[in-house]
């Protein structure tokens, strides 16, 4: 038996028989004075797509086959964890974390079905990275980790599934029940998916992995719960100037803004990111225009919002960065636009330059 210790968080395989934080833009909409003189809306409603079948499952069988002594057993993990500090975060703390994680590249806000969370990017190459749904690609299996700042609707696949593990911020321990689901593309490996709900915030967890591990649940419950304690400890500075550099990693915020970058990562699939810096607290998102007109305004615009960290000094600046499916084609040349809805106030342009979208 393995046991994954990180930071005083222990995920231990074992077998056996709030409050919304944060402005929302999900109901505004944009009015935009294109080159060509016509005038376009453009609805900002974040990820408010149906729930995708093609996300990963969240249901399978709860019990493995033994090859050896041919018995089927319960995948369970023990929990050992300290993640109180989400259970003790006030209102005051909660608007501090959501500003800081707005301007820590290591994490992405976005908004979901009405729910702001923070989803956590991962390092690549010389910048940081994150699908637009926060479900990232690993070697095992698809794996993610939100920070949630409101409770999920009553119909979210999180909520319904019975195999998502719901635990109290302040359990201290917790047994997971793993399952495996019935594609073959997962044979072999055992998934773990569970919700620890504080009142303000709550940690979401989904692991692929193989069964004698947790590795990224046990580096999120190591990682996660001083990070809110921090931002908590820090609410009046971070509030006050909109990030603490103290609780960001070397070299942020930055201190050049950069060019608008698009990339293929792989077919039917757009990425892009730049650093900004809108000084204001807000939600910016792309466009892309195509011979002087919008292109894939509705998906593009939905998949890229987000919040970005700020600050009055307009020296410094801070990542954008998404990833977001559109239709297939041919390379062509267009231009971007990064738009910024302030909390207060109407929504404006911050940055316009011409792009090569690549071939996707």
């Amino acid at each position: 038996m393995l046991s994954v210790t990180l930071a005083g968080a222990c995920v231990r395989p074992t077998t056996a028989a709030p409050k919304s934080a944060g402005a929302s833009a999900t109901n505004a909409t944009l009015s935009t004075q294109l080159d060509t003189g016509a005038l376009e809306t453009v609805p900002l409603g974040g990820l408010n797509t149906p729930y995708s079948e093609d996300e990963p499952p969240l249901s399978g069988d709860a019990t493995a086959l033994d090859l050896k002594s041919l018995v089927r057993s319960k995948l369970d993990y023990d929990i050992s964890m300290d993640t109180s500090a989400l259970a003790s975060l006030d209102d005051g703390g909660a608007q501090a974390l959501l500003l800081h994680l707005a301007a820590d590249p290591r994490w992405r806000v976005f908004e979901d079905h009405d729910v702001v969370m923070a989803a956590r990017r991962v390092k690549q190459d010389d910048g940081w990275t994150v699908p637009a749904s926060g479900y990232h690609p690993g070697p095992d299996g698809p794996w993610r980790v939100v920070l949630r700042f409101g409770d999920l609707a009553p119909d979210h696949p999180w909520r319904k599934s019975p195999f998502v593990a719901e635990i109290p911020a302040n359990a201290g321990q917790a047994k997971v029940h793993g399952f495996v689901p019935e594609a073959s593309v997962y044979e072999g490996r055992i998934i773990t998916a569970m919700r620890i709900e504080g009142e303000k915030v709550s940690l979401d967890i989904y692991e692929t992995g193989k069964e004698d591990g947790r590795p990224r649940t046990g580096d999120a419950l190591g990682e996660v719960p001083p990070t809110v304690a921090n931002a908590a400890m820090l609410a009046d500075r971070i509030r006050a100037n909109g990030y603490e550099s103290l609780l960001l990693p070397p070299g942020e915020p930055g201190s050049a803004s950069s060019d608008i970058q698009l990339d293929t990562p792989r077919k039917g699939e757009l990425s892009w990111s730049a650093r900004i810096n809108p000084q204001e607290p807000g939600w910016i998102w792309l466009r892309l225009l195509r011979s002087g007109k919008s292109w894939e305004d509705v998906t593009v615009a939905g998949a890229t919002r987000e919040r970005v960290g700020y600050s009055k000094d307009p020296a410094r600046t801070f990542l954008a960065q998404g990833r977001f499916a559109v239709p297939s084609g041919e390379a062509f040349d267009g231009v971007a636009e990064v738009w910024f809805l302030p909390d207060t106030g109407d929504a404006r342009r911050l940055h316009r330059a011409d792009v090569a979208v690549p071939a996707r």
